[in-house]
């Protein structure tokens, strides 16, 4: 049965080696659990121009020569980043396909269906999901979105109250997926939605901002138990009270 662990919102900047060391340490705990997959729901880049200085690290190193699939799609801060050369490595499928783009394990048990980042989604999107080439097997849908959810905290860096990409857990369940692995959010948080199927953020796998406390964690899709948090040795801000 295929696995997959998911991250999201990296953020790499060449000035910031923690980043860096956060998705090295997350892609060997996917090679020692033997994960089959690697997604990434978008912002891998905190801009655009950071590709091309972290390119060379990408190819030679991070995105090479491993033993699963990495498959990332373009998030609403670097999507300038895959306008052109989108290369980064032997073992990384970037899906850019325009509305959406399909990827299948190996096995032929699992689909992933990748969404490059978009303001909104719009009808013609909505009716496209729906009438996608049907598939046996588990599906995935990959994407960098707001979802309208009660969550206590739904930080998102330095962008405000805007909202990107703006779901609803009604839109998700109409388009039929198993499981929903998204960006944007930086806080980790598992929905289970009526008709059965899940969705989750990760999280920053490195805290980019002061107000990202608490220890990392990637999500786990296991198809035959669902999806589960597991955590990352992974550079984080602690969160401490004083009383005088």
């Amino acid at each position: 049965m295929t696995r997959v662990l998911h991250t999201a919102d990296i953020h790499l900047t060449p000035d910031d080696q923690e980043r860096m060391d956060a998705l090295r340490s997350l892609l060997d705990l996917a090679e020692q659990e033997k994960t089959d997959i690697v997604t990434i729901g978008g912002d891998l880049f905190d801009q655009p121009e950071n590709v091309e200085q972290l390119r060379t690290d990408l190819r030679n190193d991070l995105f090479s020569n491993r033993p699963f699939e990495i498959i990332l799609i373009p998030g609403n801060h670097d999507i300038e980043a895959y306008r052109g050369d989108v290369f980064f490595g032997d073992s990384c499928t970037v899906i850019t396909e325009e509305p959406f783009g399909h990827w299948t394990a190996p096995d032929g048990d699992l689909r992933i269906t990748g969404l490059p980042y978009r303001e909104r989604p719009d009808d013609d999107l909505l009716l496209s999901l729906q009438d996608r080439e049907p598939f046996e097997g588990t599906e995935v849908l990959l994407l960098h979105c707001s979802l309208d959810a009660p969550f206590d905290d739904y930080e998102t860096g330095d962008e405000g109250a805007h909202r990107y990409f703006p779901v609803t857990e009604e839109l998700l369940t109409e388009l039929g997926f198993d499981y929903y692995l998204a960006g944007h959010y930086h806080s980790p948080h598992q929905v289970s939605f009526s008709d059965g199927s899940e969705f989750t953020y990760p999280g920053t796998p490195a805290s980019t901002r002061t107000s990202e406390t608490g220890q990392r964690r990637v999500s786990v899709l296991d198809p035959d138990d669902g999806i589960s948090f597991e955590p990352l040795d992974t550079f984080h801000y602690v969160s401490r009270e004083f009383t005088a």
